[in-house]
């Protein structure tokens, strides 16, 4: 199961980042890859400049489970470590994911050492943090 991070505004830096994803049913420690290239389009001096499509290389793995604070109480959460690694460089993700909820809380590290953390609202992704 995996969602598209929002590309809205700056956060379409988040496009050279890993997407939220989880492999159900596995057991921590549980590991996988996956890649994809993208446009041109995206490159910017926010998330790197490349010419052509660029190739993210992309590992993740099932590293613990976690009780975090929400806005809708304390959730039990899954977390998943998460790296994409390009020629412009390496951004990361780490992803909480409550069984019942769906992703809760996304926190990205950007080549560039920008970080952004997206916690789930009530009703969807709400709350933006972004550290420059």
């Amino acid at each position: 199961m995996w969602i598209h991070p929002p590309r809205l505004g700056f956060l379409k830096v988040l496009e050279t980042c890993p997407f939220s994803y989880i492999k159900l049913n596995q057991k921590f420690g549980y590991e996988w890859n996956d890649e994809m290239s993208i446009a041109e389009y995206w490159s910017n001096k926010n998330s790197g400049i490349w010419t052509g499509r660029l190739l993210l290389k992309y590992n993740y793995k099932i590293i613990g489970e976690e009780k975090i604070m929400t806005d809708v109480g304390e959730l039990e959460c899954k977390v998943i470590s998460a790296t994409a690694n390009s020629t412009i460089g390496k951004s990361t993700l780490l992803a909480y994911f409550n069984d019942k909820y769906g992703f809760v809380r996304l926190e990205y590290k950007l080549f560039t050492g920008t970080e952004i953390n997206i916690n789930r609202g009530v009703h969807l992704f709400t709350y933006y943090n972004i550290l420059i």
